[in-house]
């Protein structure tokens, strides 16, 4: 999920993403302004295996600053959900044209 206009450093990352792909891996994109309503975890996320999910922390000006793992099932199931229903309305890297 990123904010339109991208920033500087999420250009960079379509720019170079082609590769990933290439190699078969499925990536999208979804602007914040797509997500009409749900609740949304307040930071960025990774669902590991299903298992847990890693937090990513963050200075004030967007420098990670640390993670944080947790394994609690009911936080699984509810970014896991999340992650499905905003895949869901992503747009394939292929054909997403970022706002700059």
């Amino acid at each position: 999920m990123v904010s339109e206009p991208i920033s500087e450093y999420h250009r960079w990352i379509h720019s170079i993403l082609h590769r990933i792909v290439a190699a078969g891996e499925e990536t999208r994109w979804c602007s914040r302004g797509d997500i009409l309503a749900g609740p949304l975890p307040g930071s960025d996320f990774y669902v590991l295996d299903g298992a847990e999910v890693m937090f990513l922390r963050y200075s004030g000006d967007g420098v990670v600053t640390g993670l944080f793992v947790t394994e609690d099932p009911a936080v699984v199931r509810f970014c896991s959900a999340v992650f499905e229903d905003v895949w869901k309305l992503a747009t394939d890297h292929r054909a997403y044209r970022p706002r700059l």
